[in-house]
């Protein structure tokens, strides 16, 4: 995760999900206060 060009979180998987019924990605707010903006999704 960045913030104004700062990176402020950090995950690499090291046993990924894959295969039939793992082919998405989601996320929440949890009914929070927050947005999402400008999300971009990569591979490493």
């Amino acid at each position: 995760m960045w913030v104004d060009d700062d990176i402020l979180l950090e995950m690499v998987d090291s046993q990924p999900l894959g295969g039939r019924g793992h082919e998405h990605f989601g996320f929440n707010n949890w009914q929070s206060d927050l947005w999402f903006d400008n999300l971009k999704v990569t591979p490493r």
